[in-house]
């Protein structure tokens, strides 16, 4: 039943093209170098390289059955469950970044891949970190990339909306899970990129 319901709810979402960063108008702008040195790990770069077609029954099949069960080990059976193509299918995390082409088989056998952060590392708080790069106290689902000092925060905030959080609407708002990715861009902290799109 709540696959159904899932399915009803995608299906009235508006079906959108592959969005990416705008490179040549970066380059012109002088801020792609910035933008590609926050990126940090290749599998960012993988990730906003991604720009095939996307099928729209494939992509409601998916994302209506699509279910991850949490993880400590990226090579867990079964991690990720879902239908695709009328057949039910599982991977593991590891397996889930190959396939998406966001790492090599050889990268998800490294001990970055295998530690890399997938939540807020403890003792950091959203609120605090929002405090060192806008311009105002942090309120979930409140908080707009318009207070973000920097315009190069405000172009990967946009990024991350569109493309990471698929985000159609309320884009400017800078949501915990926006926040995290910015995280992760602006400090030294390497997240697990598919593990973290497989919990979208």
């Amino acid at each position: 039943m709540a696959t159904h319901q899932r399915l009803l709810s995608l299906m009235l979402k508006r079906f959108e093209p592959t969005k990416t960063f705008g490179w040549e108008s970066l380059r012109q702008l002088g801020l792609d170098g910035r933008i590609r040195a926050l990126l940090r790990t290749p599998a960012w770069e993988h990730f906003f390289a991604i720009d095939y077609p996307p099928y729209r029954e494939l992509c409601l099949e998916f994302f209506s059955t699509v279910q991850l069960r949490p993880v400590r080990n990226v090579d867990t059976a079964d991690a990720l469950t879902f239908r695709l193509g009328a057949v039910h299918r599982t991977l593991t995390i590891a397996q889930f970044a190959v396939r998406m082409g966001l790492y090599t088989a050889e990268e998800t056998r490294t001990a970055e891949f295998q530690t890399a952060i997938t939540t807020w590392p403890e003792g950091i708080e959203p609120g605090e970190f929002w405090t060192m790069i806008a311009d105002d106290d942090y309120r979930p689902h409140v908080s707009k990339s318009t207070k973000l000092r920097s315009p190069i925060h405000r172009i990967l905030h946009r990024a991350i909306a569109h493309t990471i959080c698929g985000r159609n609407q309320s884009t400017g708002v800078v949501t915990v899970r926006d926040l995290f990715f910015l995280f992760c861009f602006l400090r030294p902290a390497t997240c697990n990129v598919a593990y973290c799109l497989a919990q979208f």
